[in-house]
């Protein structure tokens, strides 16, 4: 836990920092395993100019994949444009230096058609789920997995969002408000930072207890903006049925940002955090398990009184996902 508390100051640029009380080693393996490898090496740079071989050649893969990727978006974006889809990639912009698997979101239904035409100019080929009850999920969610060129995986969301596809009106609200943005040497649309943080609240809602230290690491300078549009996000995730989800992630982002700065500043304004009902959480798993279901519970009762029975419905299926989940020997996530 301290290594992790530490590399996360490095990653994050904290002035209280101290890079010498880094575990080499354990902080390379955290940083790779959950893509901040680049931004550690990065951070670690502006400490001192020589940096450790193990980092050095950790990042130095981590950026070679990235720029792959970035070649991938660049082919996808021109495709999109030239078929006048509406579209933007989600965690592309806001990943960078690094990189996770490239979800694309379109204005369009699940397709066998679409996905060709997409595809048309990249090799691919479709992607089998890597864990129990994951099938079931991304065809509630409206996705489809290829792996394509470098064998990258592509996710392609069907005007959709959240984990069973019950958030169709976000999907396009993100789509509306998306701009390019620059991304190393390429551009490509992307949500804003408070949309971005809406996909993350509606993703990880269900997910089963992780440290998302990629999410931290985006966080810090993205909400900690006097420009951070709060009444926005407050305002859709009331629209949306999600205020539960988003007080919960949230608080788990506060948590953690009080851990790694030794609770000498607020990530979230405490005006905010009052007005959403936002507790910060001490542990940096989130969500807690016994958690899950109360939310789930709030969130669907949310959308219930909405009147958003198409959404209510899909949100509904979630135990029944996860018990299947189970029964397959996994667990959803």
């Amino acid at each position: 836990m301290l290594t992790r508390i530490n590399m996360l100051r490095v990653a994050v640029g904290d002035p209280l920092a101290d890079p010498d009380q880094l575990d080499l080693v354990e902080a390379q393996q955290i940083a790779t395993g959950n893509g901040v490898i680049v931004r550690l090496a990065e951070t670690l740079r502006t400490y001192d100019d020589v940096l450790p071989p193990l980092i050095a050649a950790a990042a130095a893969q981590a950026s070679a994949v990235t720029q792959r990727k970035l070649d991938i978006v660049d082919r996808l974006s021109e495709r999109c444009t030239a078929l006048g889809v509406r579209h933007a990639f989600i965690g592309v912009a806001e990943r960078y230096p690094d990189s996770a698997s490239i979800a694309l979101l379109v204005d369009s239904p699940w397709s066998a058609r679409m996905d060709r035409a997409i595809l048309q100019d990249l090799p691919s080929r479709a992607a089998k789920p890597r864990r129990p009850g994951a099938r079931l999920e991304r065809r509630l969610a409206g996705i489809t997995t290829h792996q394509v060129a470098y064998d990258i995986e592509l996710r392609i969301r069907h005007g959709r969002l959240g984990r069973f596809g019950e958030h169709a009106r976000f999907a396009r609200l993100l789509l509306e408000r998306a701009s390019v943005q620059s991304v190393g040497c390429a551009s490509c649309f992307a949500p804003t930072p408070e949309d971005y943080l809406l996909f993350l609240i509606t993703e990880r809602a269900y997910m089963r207890p992780s440290p998302h230290l990629a999410d931290f690491v985006w966080a810090v300078p993205a909400l900690g903006t006097t420009q951070f549009n709060w009444d926005y996000v407050f305002g859709t995730s009331l629209s949306l049925g999600v205020t539960a989800a988003a007080a919960s992630y949230i608080g788990f982002l506060e948590g953690v940002h009080r851990n790694v700065s030794g609770a000498r500043r607020d990530l979230v304004p405490a005006t905010v955090r009052e007005r959403m009902g936002v507790v910060a959480e001490r542990r940096t798993a989130y969500p807690r398990p016994r958690a899950v279901m109360r939310t789930f519970a709030k969130n669907l009762r949310a959308t219930l009184e909405a009147g958003r029975w198409q959404s209510a419905a899909r949100l509904a299926l979630f135990p029944f996902v996860a018990a299947s989940a189970r029964l397959a020997g996994g667990r959803i996530a």
